[in-house]
């Protein structure tokens, strides 16, 4: 999904955290792990919301 769409990848996770979700259960519910998404956000231009994914694969 994210390598064929990143622009829709980005809006899922955009919403996801507008509504209040945490990035483990966004990575969760995409069906990505937590690297996963940070990579695809980071290849899209997302590093502010990769980096998200990232502090929580730390500290999970």
């Amino acid at each position: 999904m994210s390598a064929r769409r990143p622009h829709i990848l980005i809006e899922h996770v955009d919403f996801m955290l507008s509504a209040g979700e945490h990035p483990w259960r966004i990575a969760q519910r995409l069906d990505m792990t937590l690297s996963s998404v940070s990579r695809a956000l980071q290849r899209a231009g997302r590093h502010d919301l990769a980096r998200l994914f990232e502090r929580t694969g730390i500290a999970a």
